[in-house]
């Protein structure tokens, strides 16, 4: 079952590295599978995160909470039959600094993950040149997530509604509008302007 499940995950990290079956073998033993619901909190702030999460199936988002209360929605995590976007969430910043985390997960929909402990992940790195090799490749793949997303709130709303529906066109059909508004950090009622323009 595992490894059926991880086969979409070891199509992702190929291109980067080549892994025997013995090798993933070992990868995917430091992982365990969890379920969790429409609705249901994956992670919460306020602790030092030990973890890191692979989406295997459903829809996840990472969002954090600002001075005035209110969510802010960093990212959308979809692992689907035909979407498969960001499937690896946690607060990695969080691990590194040894600090109190700020990031929130939480199932949009019904979801399969699979969780392992950041330090069984840092021995498997430490345990053979390629792992440590896709360690380094997956934190640039981040760092350059980043990056973008800093560029893409350079954009204005609209050209940010226009970069999801081309892009990330799933992300309408499973956020309500008030999540959607918050991860292209406007306000509902300019989301609901926005569509009106565009259809006229």
């Amino acid at each position: 079952m595992l490894k059926l499940a991880m086969k979409k995950l070891r199509i992702y990290l190929e291109p980067m590295i080549t892994l025997s079956d013995d090798a993933w073998k070992d990868a995917i033993s430091i992982y365990r599978l969890k379920h969790f619901k429409k609705g249901e909190s994956i992670r919460v702030a306020g602790e030092v995160c030990t973890e890191g999460y692979y989406l295997s199936e459903g829809a996840v988002r990472t969002y954090v909470i600002g001075e005035e209360g209110k969510e802010q929605t960093l990212m959308v995590h979809v692992n689907r039959e035909n979407n498969f976007f960001d499937p690896f969430f946690g607060d990695f910043i969080s691990y590194v600094t040894q600090t109190e985390g700020e990031i929130f997960a939480e199932a949009i929909e019904d979801c399969k993950v699979y969780i392992s402990d950041m330090k069984e992940v840092e021995s498997l790195y430490e345990s053979d040149i390629k792992w440590m090799k896709l360690g380094k490749l997956l934190a640039e793949e981040q760092l350059v997530k980043l990056v973008e997303r800093k560029k893409w709130l350079r954009l204005d709303a609209k050209e940010r509604y226009l970069y999801i529906q081309k892009h990330r066109a799933v992300f309408e059909t499973i956020l309500p509008d008030y999540h959607l508004a918050s991860l292209l950090s406007i306000a509902p009622q300019s989301l609901s302007r926005i569509r009106k323009e565009l259809n006229g």
